[in-house]
């Protein structure tokens, strides 16, 4: 297994570190979205080295690795977080019309993401029973669409979601 596969794979097993109690519910948010963002992002790099592989199946401990970061409980807790700073910002800027309509695009976004995954799991799991991609260059094609759209999507979340999030809790809303 290549090294940074590797290497991606280990910082995996828990992007929820515990978090200081003294923090409120949106610092913690903030922070643990903050965290699942860079294993997304991990998680984006090890697509891409498998897409750049392609046609040679990914190694069977990546595939297993990815349908469990892609649609596991880490997956689930980074959507009832994002949920929360969602409630949060609109009830904060709800007369806002570009912070409500940034929030409802995210929505939309996350939703067509997990579509996605959908496809993507089932791919891999297909490839862990068959031990070869099919059709490498539709594989490539989806793994290149969804860690790009995601690379994009997180860079515009920490960029205006969680910039929202630290101006409301210094009070510059």
């Amino acid at each position: 297994m290549p090294k940074r596969t590797i290497k991606a794979l280990q910082g995996t097993s828990s992007v929820f570190p515990g978090r200081s109690s003294d923090l409120s519910p949106m610092e913690n948010a903030h922070g643990v979205l903050n965290d699942a963002y860079a294993m997304q992002l991990s998680t984006c790099d090890l697509l891409e080295e498998i897409a750049d592989n392609l046609p040679a199946s990914p190694h069977v401990q990546v595939s297993q690795s990815l349908i469990s970061i892609l649609q596991g409980s880490e997956a689930k807790k980074i959507i009832e977080e994002e949920e929360r700073l969602f409630l949060f910002l609109e009830k904060e800027y709800e007369k806002n019309i570009f912070v409500v309509n940034f929030i409802n695009r995210m929505r939309v976004e996350r939703q067509q993401d997990e579509d996605l995954v959908s496809e993507l799991v089932s791919a891999l799991e297909t490839i862990l029973q068959t031990k070869t991609v099919r059709e490498p260059e539709s594989f490539g094609y989806m793994l290149r669409g969804f860690f790009e759209a995601k690379r994009r999507q997180i860079g515009l979340k920490k960029s205006v979601l969680l910039l929202l999030v630290e101006q409301t809790l210094k009070g510059e809303t």
